[in-house]
């Protein structure tokens, strides 16, 4: 009887065990449901470069600098119009599996891998010498070949849902979106190509002509000949239509004349280039006959195509603002918005130029030739702000008192960084222009090199030991003696110390000349000792050797980059992806800045009220709806990065706690930078002094430099200033 009951236990107990294992398994197969289907919605929306949907279906915080930045990676306004043109194209072909044996599941925790499949447009593209988008397009469709990409996805979940949690390290999806960056070969179009346009008026042998001469990049433009036309215009009537341009290898050049060489009558004459019947260059030039000398004189103005031209708000009322980015139109955008009075008032035109493309060129001629198309706004970053602000151009801008800003109080209760109302401070003393950014700098360094060289990765700490704050390298070099004990360099390469001499130190000009007594001579020292002491890794800025120590991939570990607030954000976080996470900023030996964006108005405007109350909400208003403390918070943009202020009263009302600086607030150590900083540093002749100054540096620290001075100092030096006294004219 026992026995028996013995046995029927036991068949209980089995048949138990086998239900409980029947419904682990129907569970344990929901759940690899539930993955293969969150899966099946992270690959859509990867094929459909929607960052959105993305951040969405994973485990990342709404504003995390990996959203921001993929975001930013997708981001369309970071291609040019063909290039994403043929990324759709692309993306358009793709289709996508979860391999079902790869689907595991362990608690709460999951993977999964997806094959991409797509045209393989490398092929496809392979022959090259396609003649606009539309070639390239037509050869990614018409292509049969395909490959494949796998991406491995991981999972957590989160109540009843699984997200996608390895997004910041998977280097799978960059794979998939190789074609964000493949080089076209397509050929720059043929105004990017532009080097110089001359355009003059002169009289020979007793005819009168005007002339307009257009000057190439190193590039054959010969293949444009017989594509390019002329109009001309007198007084805003057409005097001649489709003229022959005569295009040679280099340069193009038109001449008008009367059809019998008689006297060309007095007015504005306009030559409108045309390249395959489209508007390309225009000139203007004011034709005066004086009889008295038998000559001609003009005056001229230059208008460029720009590279996108936008407009906020609908009202009757006109403000044109120019601008080197999209950067300062999308504040509008955003300031429309928000003040829907303003928006129904004004329309705002803003036109966008890159540097690249000549701006600065055609702000000159626009400010000084300009008229009623002149910008009323106008944008000038850091690297050429002093020519606008107190070089020959500054008396082209208003001041901000006579737009009717009550400028130092605005200033002192904005606590406006000190040195960005230097640089933006006229010879008169007068304010004309403010920065919305702060941009001083501090030291960017490795947490981990630092506890394990130092004993500590707190950047008190670390700011003490490398004499942060102290003005002078003294500590700075003792701790590098120390890294390099170590096998640490304590920075990249010479251009990271650069950045920081020139930044802290005074004018390279002293009475109307070169001061060779600056101390930025010292830098001759500075990067010899680098390479000579085994300091630095010998990198280059903007190389992908001083890109690769960034993520420690470099030929030593690199310690330490130097840097404001955009630097961490826009290039570093960007770079990192193996050492995100592993940095700290701190103050830097001697206060420094770097970069940065100003704001005029010009002198003419007939907008003041409009003018004035765009630049007081970019650049002082310190309300939660001013622009400084939307910028603070990011929030200019969907998923948009945290970033440095001109304000101290916004930087401290706030706390930014960074992801790539393993948490740290970094808006108090960069506040205290701004203190550092000095507006000192700067003058209209730097772009051309620096680049003479590091070709001599680079002699005399560079063995294998052109010039080989190595270690001759004072061959380098003569060498720096013959160039300087030779080219620069002050």
């Amino acid at each position: 009887m026992k026995a028996k009951t013995l046995r029927k236990l036991t068949s209980a107990g089995l048949a138990g065990i086998m239900a409980l294992s029947f419904a682990s398994c129907g569970l344990f197969g929901a759940d690899k449901k539930a993955v293969t289907e969150a899966a099946e919605s992270f690959a859509a929306a990867l094929v459909k470069m929607d960052a959105k949907k993305i951040g969405k279906l994973t485990n990342e915080k709404k504003n995390s600098n990996t959203l921001t930045e993929f975001a930013s990676f997708l981001d369309k306004s970071g291609y040019t119009k063909d290039q994403y043109e043929f990324v759709e194209a692309v993306m358009d072909t793709v289709s996508y599996e979860v391999k079902a044996d790869t689907v595991q599941v362990n608690g709460d925790e999951a993977s999964a891998t997806v094959v991409f499949t797509m045209v393989d447009y490398e092929k496809a593209l392979k022959k090259g010498d396609f003649e606009d988008i539309d070639d390239v397009i037509d050869a990614v469709k018409d292509c049969e070949d395909q490959t494949e990409v796998e991406v491995g996805l991981e999972f957590e979940k989160d109540g009843d849902k699984w997200l996608m949690s390895n997004l910041k390290k998977n280097k799978d999806i960059k794979d998939l979106y190789e074609c964000l960056n493949y080089d076209l070969g397509l050929k720059a179009p043929l105004f990017d190509m532009v080097e110089d346009v001359d355009y003059y008026c002169y009289s020979y042998s007793g005819s009168y002509y005007i002339d307009l001469d257009v000057e190439f990049y190193d590039a054959d433009v010969s293949e444009y000949d017989g594509r390019i036309t002329a109009d001309v215009y007198r007084d805003g009537l057409l005097v001649a239509s489709d003229l022959t341009v005569s295009v040679y290898s280099d340069w193009l050049w038109i001449e008008y004349t009367n059809y019998d060489y008689s006297d060309l009558v007095d007015g504005d004459y306009e030559i409108v280039l045309k390249c395959d019947g489209n508007e390309w260059i225009s000139k203007t030039e004011t034709l005066t006959y004086n009889d008295d000398y038998g000559s001609v004189s003009s005056s001229g103005s230059y208008d460029s195509s720009f590279d996108s031209i936008v407009y906020y708000g609908y009202g009757s009322e006109e403000i044109e603002l120019w601008s080197f980015t999209n950067e300062v139109p999308n504040m509008i955008d955003y300031y429309m918005n928000l003040n829907p009075g303003f928006a129904s008032e004004y329309t705002v035109k803003c036109c966008i130029l890159s540097t690249s493309s000549g701006y600065t060129d055609v702000l000159d001629d626009g400010l000084k030739y300009g008229g009623a198309d002149a910008p009323d706004i106008y944008v000038v970053e850091g690297a050429d702000v002093m020519e606008y602000s107190q070089g020959s151009m500054s008396s082209y801008a208003s001041t901000y008192e006579d737009l009717g800003i009550d400028i130092d109080d605005a200033i002192a209760d904005a606590d406006i960084a000190q040195y960005t109302v230097d640089i933006g401070t006229n010879p008169n003393g007068e304010v004309i222009a403010l920065a919305y950014q702060s941009t001083g700098g501090a030291m960017i360094y490795r947490r981990s090199i630092a506890e394990d060289v130092f004993g500590t990765d707190d950047p008190d700490d670390i700011a003490e030991i490398f004499g942060g704050g102290t003005g002078n390298w003294d500590a700075f070099w003792d701790a590098a003696d120390t890294l390099k004990d170590n096998g640490v360099a304590v920075v990249s390469g010479k251009n990271d110390l650069w950045q920081v001499v020139y930044g802290s130190t005074d004018s390279w000009v002293k009475n109307g000349s070169l001061d060779t007594s600056s101390d930025r001579y010292e830098f001759f020292n500075i990067a010899y000792d680098l390479y000579e002491g085994g300091y630095s890794n010998e990198t280059d800025a903007w190389t992908q050797p001083w890109y690769d120590d960034m993520n420690d991939a470099g030929d030593k570990p690199v310690f330490a980059f130097f840097g404001p607030a955009w630097f961490v954000n826009y290039v570093m976080a960007l770079n990192t992806s193996d050492t995100y996470g592993d940095w700290a900023v701190c103050t830097p030996p001697v206060g420094f800045t770097w970069g940065g964006s100003w704001i005029f108005a010009n002198d003419d405007t007939d907008q003041k009220d409009g003018v004035a109350e765009l630049i007081y909400w970019i650049t002082l208003d310190t309300s939660t709806d001013g622009l400084q403390y939307i910028w603070a918070n990011g929030w200019l943009y969907d998923n948009g990065t945290a970033d440095t202020v001109a304000s101290g009263t916004v930087m401290n009302s706030i706390n930014i706690d960074s992801d790539f600086l393993g948490g740290q607030d970094m808006m108090e150590v960069y506040d205290e930078c701004n203190k550092f900083a000095t507006g000192d540093y700067m003058s209209p002749y730097d772009t051309d002094i620096n680049s003479y100054f590091l070709y001599a540096v680079d002699s005399y620290a560079n063995p294998n430099s052109y010039e080989n001075n190595y270690g001759n100092l004072d061959d380098a030096i003569e060498l720096f200033e013959d160039d300087v006294y030779t080219n620069v004219w002050f």
